[in-house]
């Protein structure tokens, strides 16, 4: 009798996560309450009180949730890359310092010499910022530091 208790149980509980699974994929006003549930489980021979059905109900949510934060798209992998096979960027406000200057003089002068060629703006800043990647990629290929009249 015991034995057949544990199994009765066992299949009680895979056909509950099924139904809570199930019901987790619909919309809240489509969803059968937990006490819905408890009235079908006890159609199908479960002797247990609503409280033992809510109980296990919280601790599949528990368990969902834990699963869906350790797995699929919420995971951070980080990206790898040999030097100069690809770039990131950050479309921030931030600038950088190079040699105690706040620009490089000979973009400057490039970036003011494509405006007066009458490119505008955002143009000629494209323009710079690929002159800059095609430097970067360069000193991380030729693994060497920034050097200012770097050509």
């Amino acid at each position: 009798m015991g034995l057949l208790n544990i199994i009765r149980r066992m299949a009680l509980r895979e056909k509950l996560s099924g139904w809570l699974k199930s019901e987790a994929g619909k919309s809240r006003k489509q969803r059968r309450t937990l006490k819905q549930i408890h009235t079908d489980l006890v159609v199908l021979g479960f002797t247990g009180s609503y409280g033992r059905v809510a109980a296990f109900a919280r601790d599949w949510r528990t368990d969902r949730q834990y699963e869906q934060q350790t797995t699929g798209r919420d995971v951070f992998g980080p990206l790898s890359f040999r030097p100069g096979e690809a770039f990131q960027f950050d479309w921030s406000e931030d600038y950088a310092v190079i040699g105690g200057e706040r620009f490089n003089k000979q973009m400057k002068a490039k970036y003011e010499a494509l405006k007066g060629a009458g490119k505008p703006g955002k143009v000629a800043l494209i323009a710079i910022m690929r002159k800059l990647i095609e430097r970067a990629n360069v000193l991380i290929r030729d693994e060497r530091k920034w050097a200012q009249n770097a050509a």
